[in-house]
Parts: C-alpha cells; sequence; structure tokens
C-alpha cells in the first residue's frame, strides 16, 4: 500500500471508505481496532504486559460486534408447528415482535408432512430466518418450543449424521446475521404464532 508507514496517508485513505458502502460502519470498527492497539501499546511501555496481536484484534472486534447489537433493533420470532394426521401436512407459524414486544409481521406456510418431528421444526425455523432476512433484520431471537431441536442445536458433538444434516439447514442461514440466537419458550395455543400456523392448514396459499 501507498499509505503504509505514513499515518496521514492511511488515516486519510480510511476516511475515503464513509463513501461506500457500510462506509460509517467500517470507520467505527477502524477506530475501535486503533484504540485497542494503542492501549496495548501503552500496556506494554509502562506495566510490561505483552498481548498477543490476534488476542487485540479479536478483542477489538467483539466489542464493536456488541455496541452494534445494542444499537440495531432486535427482532423476536416465535415458531410454532401444527400438524394434521389426517391430511399429512403441517403448518409453520412464525410470528415477530419488536423490542417493545409489539406484533409486527406474521408468515404462515402449509407443507406435506414429511420426516420426524425435529425434521419439521427445522423447516420451520429455516423458513422463519429466509422471511427475516427478506425484511433485512439483523439482530434476532428466534423463540421455539421444540426442546430436543434446542438441546441439539447446543451440543456441538455426540449428534447423528441425520440431526447433523438437519442442523444445517438452520446454522447455514443464521450466520447471515449480525447477531442470531434461539431460546426455548413454553406452548400456547392463544400465541399468535401457533393461531398462524393452524389457520395455514386450512389454506392452500402462504400466510401474511
Amino acid at each position: 500500500m501507498a499509505s503504509t508507514g505514513n499515518f496521514k496517508k492511511w488515516w486519510s485513505s480510511v476516511i475515503e471508505a464513509r463513501y461506500g458502502q457500510q462506509g460509517m460502519e467500517h470507520i467505527a470498527l477502524t477506530v475501535t481496532i486503533v484504540w485497542h492497539i494503542w492501549k496495548a501499546r501503552k500496556e506494554r511501555m509502562f506495566e510490561a504486559k505483552v498481548k498477543e496481536p490476534m488476542r487485540i484484534i479479536t478483542k477489538a472486534s467483539n466489542e464493536w460486534l456488541e455496541f452494534q447489537s445494542m444499537d440495531k433493533p432486535r427482532r423476536v420470532l416465535r415458531v410454532s408447528v401444527s400438524r394434521q394426521k389426517e391430511t399429512s401436512t403441517v403448518g409453520y407459524g412464525i410470528a415477530a415482535k419488536d423490542g417493545g414486544g409489539c406484533y409486527i409481521a406474521g408468515w404462515g406456510l402449509r407443507e406435506k408432512m414429511t420426516g420426524c418431528n425435529i425434521q419439521q421444526e427445522v423447516e420451520a425455523i429455516r423458513y422463519a430466518l429466509i422471511k427475516t432476512l427478506e425484511q433485512e433484520w439483523t439482530t434476532i431471537t428466534v423463540e421455539t418450543t421444540s426442546k430436543e431441536l434446542l438441546n441439539q442445536l447446543q451440543r456441538n458433538a455426540n449428534r447423528n449424521n441425520l440431526v447433523a444434516t438437519l442442523l444445517e439447514d438452520i446454522q447455514a442461514p443464521s450466520i447471515l446475521f449480525r447477531m442470531c440466537s434461539f431460546c426455548l419458550v413454553g406452548i400456547e395455543n392463544t400465541d399468535l404464532s401457533y393461531i398462524i400456523s393452524a389457520q395455514a392448514l386450512s389454506r392452500n396459499q402462504d400466510v401474511e
């Protein structure tokens, strides 16, 4: 780089990034990293503390991501699955809330019943993630009523091949978010996501 060894030129090139896509976020991350480098240098000079360069960068990046997540509105999605054995169909219901607990969107989908219950839960969450990406939401919490599914998501080892393959359908799109977490909730027949999933069973078209 032409600006190597010249901080003024380097900083000018960083500032030019504000005109690009997500330019201000790029500058904010750079400033955070530079501050952590300066802090580590000061600790080395005056306190004889030595830190690995990668640890400095990782800490700076994590701090920046935490700040970004606080600055972005978090959306909460509850996912429900209704089943109708007589017609061999399942209904997926997704209800989205804002940070204040107000409903802001809902989607429903009817599908043919295939596989086991955990596979249907996975497909419902994958559908929720796809709809969420269409909304360009970046920070989400997905609520599921399936304890088995949540346990499998939290378990990095001891998965059989089938479960591991199924969970990839969730984990692949989940990394596209700035922050994506999962939590367990109880089954409530009065919850909007459950109502949408039940409605989806009786309709030929998706519910929105």
